[in-house]
């Protein structure tokens, strides 16, 4: 329910000029889906470049830990 009306006393008379599908509020929702649905081409090319680079620093920086750690022995200290 988005609104209400409560008659107290009397009648109420009214007048709908769209309904369903053709309100502004059914197509202000369909504009926002379709705006979801659809992509902008920088985002799409944002989304695979972000697919490949970052697991690929996740990977160079567990190589690096386990590289310092393990190869040259460079251990965790307290400051």
């Amino acid at each position: 329910m988005i609104g209400a009306s409560l008659v107290v006393q009397g009648a109420l008379k009214v007048r709908a000029t769209a309904v369903g599908g053709q309100t502004v509020l059914s197509r202000m929702i369909e504009l926002v889906k379709t705006a979801q649905r659809e992509k902008p081409s920088i985002q799409r090319l944002a989304d695979r470049v972000s697919a490949i680079f970052v697991p690929v620093v996740v990977g160079i920086a567990m190589l690096t830990f386990l590289l310092s750690y393990f190869a040259f022995d460079i251990a965790f200290q307290k400051p």
